[in-house]
């Protein structure tokens, strides 16, 4: 898997920020269809995203996997 829907990224946010309320701390990977993103990759897809938003207004279809 080389990337993510903007739906399987929605839910892999929803999970990370679920893990930080419950936790008190960012996870060290998020898991994504039985795939494991480091805390690096997910926190630089996020800011990828981010940027996405800014540029172009809207959500970007599907998120590269770092």
């Amino acid at each position: 898997m080389t990337h993510l829907t903007i739906t399987e990224y929605r839910e892999m946010v929803k999970d990370i920020i679920e893990f930080k309320n419950e936790n008190g701390k960012m996870p060290d990977f998020a898991s994504v269809n039985n795939q494991e993103i480091s805390h690096e990759n997910y926190s630089a897809m996020i800011n990828d995203v981010n940027n996405y938003i800014l540029q172009h207004g809207r959500s970007p279809e599907f998120v590269q996997i770092k």
